[in-house]
């Protein structure tokens, strides 16, 4: 059975009994020092069970476990013990969430059926976490995906506010990062339930001044976010990103109290609509420094700083055949029927490029078009431009 277990005792000739016993059926490492086995916790690789003594100089097995679980909240606990104490036992349960409590001497059988329970305790917790994280990682891909078919415009406006927040995740370091990016790549799901026409308005309107709505439009549009975070909130473990997503156009003095998150999108997505108007990057955050009350003024200085460091990126023209995931568009790809496939500042993943790819063979495209290149691949690109230019 397969997962490593540490085993620390301060008597060197109980861990010597272990080695010899167990060796050949698990994979045994061992300490006498706590503070060592907490190290080993902290730079290698998980250990699937703990097996602590309680009666330690300087650190008794109730505090170490304790700290364990704190560390490593998936590795199983075991204790043991020469003291058959009904309190320590409480203790360690109640204090280090331990899976088993043995006395010493224990019967080399009976610590292996714990062993093979505890591995099998940790294999169980490990498999589902992974399958959570898995379902849910593919419940957002298909949100995403259906964004993409009903509204392209909606999709490729998510996939650059997704950029723009990692880049500001780059710079400042944001918690729960996984969130935040999750609600940008949702953050446009319930345009999908408006009409299209008004949700082309309202993004005009929101950057022209001469452009206005009725109230009842305003109030329309105004929902999809709230539509939004209803929908997403009836997502296991998405109950925050549905929160942030509700409030992404809240201004921070109507909501001091909206979490990061919410205030991470709102900055993204009117610097994002106010560039896709037109108007230039410096006058963007220009207007937006004027917007009193409107953003969080510390995250807005870090998002600043984020979106004028371009030295992650090179600008090239190429061909459609060579374009890679990674690279981010700088112009609208439209077909010969007037289609808009991708939108310009979208990412481009491997989804879009299959996409992309498949429509070729019907349609007539553009033969190149202006990407952003990523740094780490800017040799390779430049390499088959030179290799295409000499043939």
């Amino acid at each position: 059975m397969s997962g490593r277990i540490l085993f620390i005792d301060d008597d060197e000739n109980i861990l010597s009994a272990f080695r010899r016993n167990l060796s050949g059926r698990y994979q045994i490492e061992t300490t006498s020092d706590p503070m060592d086995g907490l190290a080993r916790l902290q730079v290698e690789e998980p250990y699937a069970v703990v097996v602590a003594d309680q009666r330690m100089p300087d650190m008794d097995g109730v505090e170490l476990l304790s700290k364990v679980a704190k560390l490593c909240p998936d590795t199983v606990r075991i204790m043991l013990t020469g003291y058959a104490e009904l309190e320590t036992a409480i203790l360690a349960v109640n204090q280090g969430s331990v899976f088993r409590f043995l006395t010493k001497p224990c019967e080399t059988r009976v610590l292996i059926q714990v062993l093979d329970a505890a591995l099998e305790q940790y294999r169980l917790v490990t498999s589902e976490k992974v399958f959570l994280r898995r379902t849910l990682r593919g419940c957002v891909e298909i949100l995403s995906e259906i964004i993409s078919m009903a509204n392209e415009e909606a999709y490729g406006r998510a996939e650059r506010v997704k950029r723009l927040v990692r880049e500001l995740h780059k710079r400042r370091g944001l918690p729960n990062f996984w969130k935040i990016e999750t609600a940008a790549m949702l953050s446009q799901i319930g345009l999908i339930f408006l009409p299209y026409e008004m949700v082309e308005k309202a993004w005009k309107a929101s950057a022209a001044e001469d452009l206005v709505m009725t109230p009842s439009e305003k109030y329309n549009f105004g929902m999809h976010a709230d539509i939004a975070g209803q929908l997403l909130a009836k997502i296991p473990y998405l109950e925050d990103v549905s929160e942030m997503v509700r409030l992404q156009g809240a201004k921070l003095s109507e909501a001091p109290s909206m979490p990061l998150g919410a205030r991470v999108l709102k900055i993204a997505l009117d610097y994002d609509m106010l560039q896709q108007d037109g108007a230039a990057r410096h006058d963007v955050l220009d207007l937006m420094r004027r917007r009193e009350g409107w953003y969080d003024a510390e995250l807005l200085a870090a998002f600043e700083r984020a979106v004028c460091d371009e030295t992650g990126f090179a600008k090239r023209r190429l061909r459609l055949g060579v374009l890679k995931p990674g690279m981010v568009l700088q112009e609208t790809i439209v077909a010969d029927n007037d289609l808009v496939l991708l939108v310009a500042g979208q990412e481009l993943t491997e989804t879009t490029l299959l996409k992309l790819a498949n429509f070729r063979k019907g349609h007539k495209l553009p033969e190149t078009v202006d990407v952003l290149v990523p740094i780490a691949q800017l040799d390779a690109v430049d390499g088959m431009q030179r290799h295409v230019l000499k043939g």
